[in-house]
């Protein structure tokens, strides 16, 4: 349901790993995608993605703060 990325080595390790095992973007389907910071949403928006959430605290409290009540009941993969 989620994919939550910490860093934009993160992004583009996992973009990397897509690629290499014939994978592409189609397997974020409806995921919704969560960036620690801005610069974690760029190294997204590098592969054409949008980050739908980006906590104003740059910080993984920041985060936790900013999906904790959209993430209960849900899968979350944390990159």
């Amino acid at each position: 349901d989620w994919a939550v990325f910490t860093s934009p080595n993160g992004v583009h390790g996992t973009l990397r790993r897509l690629k290499a095992v014939g994978r592409d973007l189609r397997v974020f389907g409806r995921t919704n995608l969560a960036a620690v910071g801005p610069k974690t949403a760029e190294a997204l928006a590098d592969y054409y993605l949008t980050a739908d959430v980006v906590p104003e605290q740059y910080i993984a409290e920041g985060l936790v703060a900013a999906l904790r009540d959209r993430v209960a009941g849900r899968r979350v993969l944390l990159v």
